[in-house]
């Protein structure tokens, strides 16, 4: 997988459905994490800004969880009952993390493309309908992306500035 293929959100979809929206989500999502994690180093992975925060590494461990669930969910496949808040076997390697996350997200992406708005009503994730899934992992993971880039600021290295509203990559100086 080229992962430079999220250094820019794709041009926006013709018509606002259900499953495109989504879509974009999954890809703004993506875009972000490929930034916040650009440039990110592997001795950076044990920071964090205090003794009760996740580190960095949680954190990304924590994303790759969420993505991962969001893919099965919307692939079809059986969810653990309870979301783990790592991998089962947790990934130590910054690029192997990465990669992985905008894989599943990848894939996400690929399976809402392939759905219809009917198609949506009819997942279900935990006995919940699919509305969960947004106000559950999705967005969850939006929030932890934030605290990557905040992490990284505080470490001493911050990500480069980008628009986000546009979704145009980052502008190197």
């Amino acid at each position: 997988m080229d992962l430079s293929s999220y250094a820019a959100l794709p041009e926006p979809p013709q018509k606002p459905t259900a499953t495109t929206i989504l879509i974009r989500v999954v890809d703004a999502t993506a875009a972000r994490y490929y930034w916040a994690t650009e440039g990110l180093r592997q001795s950076e992975m044990d920071y964090r800004p205090g003794p009760e925060s996740m580190t960095i590494l949680g954190l990304l461990r924590h994303v790759h969880g969420l993505a991962a669930r969001c893919k099965r969910a919307m692939a079809g496949e059986a969810q653990p009952q309870a979301p783990a808040p790592q991998p089962p076997a947790p990934i130590e390697d910054l690029e192997t993390l990465r990669r992985e996350t905008l894989e599943n997200l990848s894939a996400l992406r690929e399976r809402l493309g392939a759905m219809t708005d009917e198609d949506l009503n009819s997942v279900i994730v935990n006995k919940m309908p699919f509305w969960f899934l947004i106000n559950g992992p999705l967005i969850d993971m939006a929030s932890h992306i934030g605290q990557v880039n905040g992490w990284r600021r505080l470490a001493g290295n911050p990500t480069l500035k980008s628009t986000h509203f546009k979704g145009d990559a980052p502008k190197k100086a």
